[in-house]
Formats: C-alpha cells, structure tokens, sequence
C-alpha cells in the first residue's frame, strides 16, 4: 500500500492557528496535503455574490501566504468536491481526509452528505471535527450554554508539523479579486481588525452600536472573518478574556466603560453559535417557515416594485434608503439597521422574507446562514417563538440619526433638506420638486404597520398554535437568562 496521505479540506476555516484538523493530520502518521477546494456551484447559489467570493479568496491568499511563512504550502484548486477528491484518491490511492464540520445552508449540507456517501461506498475515511460552540447531533439544548464555556475554556488547537506538508503540482494559482469599499479578507486583516478593537475600539462599544454614525468603529468588525474562519471563535475568546483580566487590574476611572462594552460583546459571541445551532438542528430553515401557521401568509401577495425599491433604496423613507445604499456599498451594517430593513420589507411592506433574505444575502460580507435565516425569520414574526416586532422606519431616523448626518452621506438627493424634515421629506410638498429626484413614500408605514400587526396577531390565534410554538421552543430556544 502507498504512504498515507492526510488531506486538510480548508473550508470556511481559513487560518491554521487554533485548527485541529491541521494539527491532528500533521501528527498522524503519512504526509500532509493542505486543500482549498474553490467550488464554482457554490458562487452560482442566489445567496451569494462577487463581493463574497472576493473576500473569501482574499483570505484564501493571506492562508496560502501563512502555510508558505512556515515553510509549507496550500493546493488550490477548482471543481467539484467529490470529483477532485475521487482523483486524488485514483492519485494516492491510501488517504484520509480532514476536515472542520461545517453548518452552512442546504447547498453545502447536501454537498457535505455527497462526499460522505462517496466515503462510504470507497472506504475512506473522512474525519469531521467540531470548529465553534456549535454541536452536532445535539440530543436537547438544554445545557448548551454550559457546553459552549466549556468548549470556549478549551486551549487552542496545535501543535502542527508543517514539516509533514507537501506540494501538489496540479494545483493552480489563486484568483485575485477586488470589491470596493468592502472588507479586505485574511488573517491579516482580521488580527488588525481584533486587536484595535480590543485596545481601542471597544470602549465604545455598548454605547455605540446601535446608530450607523458610530456603529462602523464601536462594532468590532469581526464577523467576516469569524464567517470564513480567519479567526476561530475561541480564539477571540481567549483575547477577550485576557483583555478582561488585564482591566480588572486597573481602577475603575482607568478602565472606564470598558468592562461592561465587553461583556455585552462576549455575549454576542455566545449568540453567533447560538443562532448556528438552530440551523444545525434545522437545516431546512432557509426554504420555509419555523413555525407553519405562517404558510401561506405571504406567498400570494408580493409586489416587485415595493420589492425592488427596497433592494435600491428608493421607498421615498430616508432613513431606510440611506441604510439600504450604505450596505449595497459596503457590504456590512449594523445589527440594528439589518433588523430594521427586514422588518420594513417583511411588514410594512409585506413582502415573504425569502427573497428579502437572498438580496440581504448578497450584501453582507459576513452572510452566515445560520445567523442570517433564524434573524430573518424573526424579524418577519414567522418563528412563532418570538414577540413580531416592527421598526418604525421615522422615530428610528430620528433616534439614531438625529441630525440626518448618515441620511445627507448617503441620500444626495436630500443634502439640502431641512432638518425638521430630514426623517420624513412628504410632509413638506415642495421638497418634492422635479429637480429632487427623490420619491414619495411607497407605503403609509402608519398604516401597513397596523395591518401587518393584525394579520400575525390573528395567525397566533389558531387553533394549534401554542402547541407547535412549544414543540420549536423546546427544539432551538436558548435556555439562557
């Protein structure tokens, strides 16, 4: 029989520090070959976008330029997973696969499932390793949260032995893609993002993330990178609690708001694999309703128009148009404006949250489907497990873009607007002049809003509600206080 060779399958992992496929293949016996396999079905999915894949080849180049700073090298290459493989093993004929487990969407479960039967029918063996807070073929949540501190309190995966890693010919060198005004991708990028953050940044991070103004510094900035496994989530646990530990040194007029800004940004931390999780228990989550007393609510009702107007930000709502623009821009948002977009969509607009979620999507530089769906279904009121909240798209501007600095940066049309009307333009008939070239409202948010109310209120009276409402809580609800 030939040698041994161990294969890391680098997915949504892309880093080799706290990496325990990598390190455990470097330490079995055989040779080592480190491979990102670029999946072109993946790209063509409605989801996904050029400003993702830019990103995750990004990242793919600063991981390539990590194994090569340690003497070693990554085999890029592209296809599909089960053919590349099926040659590799037709090449070495004795391997053995290593991989991170991977939550992703249905595209990925199913591919995931593929490979595992090939594995089967030609006895390889593929060895899945747990790569966050997220646990597979989890029995109850109850106690989950105690698993995730005791998974976070883990030491970092290693040691690797980069000495092990050998070169594949056949591969072929990494695409270079640009996205402007996006987050650069890689390690690289996300140990700078982490360390201001946590030296700088943060303080401001319990105060600042709800308005777009300060959102953009006081938030960390981390999650593209925690989506494609630049860094791993205990990873950033550690530094944190380091950080922690080192203000609880100083007095509290040194440390000023930093203690309690990091514990409210560990928590979130907690809630990304949280959210994971239910997609985990889930995996069906993006193509229908959590809860079905919902079918049907939506389906039949709608409207193109609303929904492009909404995807370009022209709905004629300042502050919903300039967030939409800035995102379609960037690439990123902040939490709270995410929940207010969909929630505007879902219900002043009543548009089904599928294709609310793809366009969203497509926007996010940091898309993780098991954050994304769960988000988006409860902002639209379809989990039956969550109270329906609905943004109001005027006090929101007014809240947290008072003097209409982020609408100005975004909505040109409006730089002139007076103040007393920047949140709400048609109550002043004249703004809207040939010359402006900024709608009216497409919908009276007053009034859709109280329809919208009406409608979710009189599906969680239905006969069979409440029961099926308790089975999903029992199934994916936190049992965390």
């Amino acid at each position: 029989m030939k040698e041994l060779i161990n294969i890391v399958w680098f997915k949504k992992d892309l880093r080799i520090i706290d990496h325990l496929p990598l390190s455990q293949a470097t330490m079995a016996g055989g040779k080592v070959l480190c491979l990102y396999i670029d999946e072109i079905a993946m790209w063509e999915q409605d989801c996904q976008s050029d400003r993702h894949r830019a990103f995750a080849l990004q990242s793919v180049a600063d991981l390539a330029n990590q194994l090569l700073s340690a003497g070693a090298s990554l085999t890029y290459m592209k296809g599909d997973v089960v053919e590349i493989i099926n040659w590799l093993q037709e090449r070495y004929v004795n391997i053995h696969i290593w991989s991170h487990e991977e939550t992703g969407n249905l595209w990925s479960f199913e591919r995931d499932k593929n490979l595992a039967r090939w594995c089967r029918l030609t006895g390889i063996q593929w060895t899945e390793l747990s790569s966050n807070g997220v646990v597979r073929k989890l029995a109850t949540r109850d106690g989950w949260a105690g698993i995730w501190n005791d998974k976070m309190s883990q030491p970092l995966a290693g040691p690797v032995d980069f000495s092990k890693i050998i070169k594949l010919e056949a591969g072929t060198e990494i695409p270079q893609l640009k996205s402007l005004f996006v987050q650069e991708g890689g390690r690289t990028q996300a140990l700078k993002a982490l360390n201001a953050f946590l030296s700088c940044r943060g303080k401001n991070y319990r105060g600042g993330i709800s308005s777009p103004n300060t959102a953009v510094t006081a938030c960390s900035r981390l999650s593209p990178y925690l989506a494609w496994g630049c860094l791993s989530m205990k990873e950033i646990v550690h530094r944190l609690e380091q950080r922690q530990a080192e203000l609880k040194l100083l007095t509290p007029k040194e440390r000023g708001g930093w203690l309690s800004s990091l514990r409210d940004f560990k928590s979130r931390l907690y809630w990304h694999c949280h959210f994971i999780q239910k997609l985990e228990i889930m995996p069906d989550l993006e193509n229908r309703n959590i809860h079905t007393a919902y079918d049907g609510l939506r389906e039949d009702s709608f409207d193109e128009k609303l929904y492009q107007a909404w995807c370009v930000g022209q709905t004629g709502f300042p502050f919903i148009d300039a967030c939409m623009r800035y995102l379609n821009k960037h690439g990123w948002i902040n939490f709270r404006m995410r929940a207010m977009l969909v929630s505007f969509a879902t219900q002043n607009l009543w548009l089904h949250w599928k294709p609310v979620a793809l366009h969203l999507g497509r926007q996010f530089t940091d898309y993780e489907p098991g954050i994304h769906y769960s988000q988006i279904q409860m902002q639209a009121g379809t989990t039956g497990i969550n109270a329906p909240r609905i943004y109001n798209p005027v006090k929101q501007s007014a809240d947290q873009d008072p003097n209409g600095q982020f609408i100005r940066q975004n909505v040109p049309e409006l730089k002139d607007c007076e103040d007393s009307f920047i949140h709400n333009p048609s109550e002043k008939d004249n703004l809207f002049s040939a010359n402006l070239n900024y709608p009216r409202p497409i919908v009276d948010h007053l009034k859709s809003y109280s329809e919208a109310r009406k409608k979710l209120s009189a599906v969680r009276k239905k006969a069979g509600f409440k029961e099926e409402a308790g089975e999903i809580r029992e199934l994916i609800a936190s049992r965390k206080k």
